[in-house]
């Protein structure tokens, strides 16, 4: 709307609002209708346009739209539900970041992934698919979910590494994270790396006039980081060469795990880095009552245990291509419907079924860290964030800490049914998740090269196996690795909000109360037999 008089736009406005009957619109026309109802209710701060667009929406026969359209029908979903917000909650603020003032951003979330999902995504132009990858971690950043939006950013930079508004937000993300690390190397790293994508953004954007406001911010945060850095270009250790093991095997492991970012490191979300070839978060420092035990750390270290031998597990069934002797003189049928049985496909199986289990011990870490109070045979990651009246957890609603909050937003990614909470999923394949726990856990879940449809009158019929939830290889080993980036998101975030927390108990503490730090010698490597 940037073009059109403040008085045209009026017109604009008067004009869309009077269409009452949308039953005789084309997808084309709905499409355009849409994107300039949208549009222009924002610019002149209507509700009620966004609300008739919202209304038109829920109308709309998406089984009329192509793939294509479907993906552009999503964006502008997601568009009406980011502009509710901005319309409804011009002022965000710490206190108003939870969940029941960010339901908007609930449905915005959802419908750009349900956009990306679609096949004819990848048909749209690049600015669109760049906007649409940059207002999605704008999102995830908003909620609290400040790692997985930088990858949100990061795929539109891959899409145009020039795209200014995700050069300018990946900035101001970068920054804000570095001040919830709790190692000073590592926010200097983060700060200055911010610097590089800010200085990128603002030579992109700059004489745009759209973009004059976003400007304005970018500029505000350099200023702060050349304040604190000084303006001369200072050397990073990020390009470094580092040694990625001593063997040509862990050398190969070491480098996918930092291009699939499943480090436990904050600096592997900078990049693909040797320097973040290692797993070094934990449980930053604790203080206790002197009767205390290392209980957290203990905990921690097995969590992380766990996600690494899950991770690992993950890439050897990926990577294990000839048949194993264990898999040799196995007697089975052959079933005619391209099943996998190996060695290597139960290792994803037990990887999958690791990394989810992950996010219970989260759930009952954050239970007894944070003293909500509930009984361990109720904790779940779902509904750790309700109490007993289901409601949400006055404990956490008021509690400041973001990476507590981007956990909470985590969880929506999943899928729970039959629990009488209150739960929203921002993942459009939340239940695909949980049917396929569910059944690799206590029923037939079987994996396939190939899935083949089978027409109702073929005379192959017979060959179903209706028993089995099936599903094709390369979309398990997909689904796996994004529950592992999720658990991995989650043990950073975890660590991170106990940072934030320690951080706010140490200004409310009694200067006569007896504690000491939990200080721990490390486990060394050799120790571990």
């Amino acid at each position: 709307m940037k073009n059109i008089s403040k008085k045209n736009t009026n017109f604009l406005y008067t004009d869309l609002m009077s269409v009452e009957d949308y039953s005789d619109l084309s997808p084309k026309a709905i499409l355009s209708h849409l994107s300039q109802l949208i549009d222009v209710s924002l610019d002149l701060g209507k509700i009620e346009g966004i609300n008739k667009a919202l209304d038109f929406i829920d109308s709309v026969d998406i089984n009329r739209m192509s793939s294509v359209q479907k993906a552009y029908f999503y964006y502008y979903t997601a568009n009406a539900w980011c502009n509710k917000n901005a319309i409804e909650h011009p002022v965000v603020t710490d206190k108003n970041r939870w969940e029941r003032d960010l339901k908007d951003y609930e449905e915005a979330i959802y419908y750009l992934r349900s956009s990306i999902k679609e096949v004819g995504f990848i048909k749209l132009s690049s600015d669109v698919k760049c906007h649409i990858y940059t207002n999605l971690g704008n999102a995830f950043d908003i909620v609290g979910r400040f790692i997985g939006a930088i990858e949100y950013w990061e795929k539109s930079l891959e899409i145009d590494p020039g795209f200014g508004m995700a050069l300018g937000n990946i900035g101001l993300g970068l920054y804000y994270y570095a001040y919830l690390l709790y190692d000073s190397g590592h926010q200097v790293l983060f700060i200055r790396e911010a610097r590089k994508k800010l200085e990128f953004s603002i030579k992109a954007l700059s004489g745009v006039e759209q973009y004059n406001f976003a400007l304005d911010s970018f500029k505000g945060t350099l200023a702060q980081i050349e304040e604190l850095l000084g303006k001369s270009k200072d050397h990073t250790c990020l390009t470094i060469p580092y040694s990625l093991g001593r063997s040509r095997k862990e050398k190969q492991y070491r480098m996918w795990c930092l291009r699939n970012r499943l480090f436990l490191n904050p600096l592997n979300d900078l990049g693909d880095y040797d320097i973040a070839a290692r797993d070094i978060i934990t449980t930053p420092g604790l203080v206790t009552a002197i009767n205390v035990g290392p209980r957290y750390q203990g905990f921690y270290n097995q969590i992380k245990q766990e996600f690494v031998s899950a991770r690992y597990l993950y890439y050897e069934g990926i990577n294990l291509k000839p048949p194993h002797f264990s898999d040799r003189d196995v007697l089975q049928f052959n079933t005619l419907d391209y099943p996998c049985y190996s060695i290597s496909i139960e290792k994803i199986k037990i990887a999958f079924r690791v990394a989810y289990s992950l996010l219970d011990k989260i759930a009952y870490f954050i239970n007894e860290y944070f003293a909500l109070g509930k009984k361990s045979k109720y904790v779940y990651f779902k509904t750790i964030w309700f109490n007993k009246e289901k409601e949400f957890h006055p404990i956490l609603k008021s509690n400041r800490n973001k990476p507590l909050r981007g956990l909470y937003w985590l969880s929506k990614d999943f899928f729970d049914k039959g629990t009488g909470y209150y739960i929203g999923s921002v993942e459009p394949d939340a239940e695909d998740f949980y049917t396929i726990r569910n059944h690799l856990e206590h029923k037939y879940f079987k994996v396939h090269d190939m899935l083949i449809k089978r027409s109702a009158d073929s005379t192959s019929l017979g060959l179903e196996d209706d028993l089995a939830f099936s599903i094709e290889r390369h979309d398990f080993e997909s689904k796996t690795l994004r529950i592992l980036r999720l658990v991995r998101n989650a043990l950073i975030y975890l660590s991170l909000s106990i940072h934030a927390e320690e951080k706010e108990r140490s200004k409310k503490r009694d200067p006569n109360e007896v504690l000491v730090p939990i200080i721990s010698s490390l486990w060394e490597d050799d120790w571990k037999i």
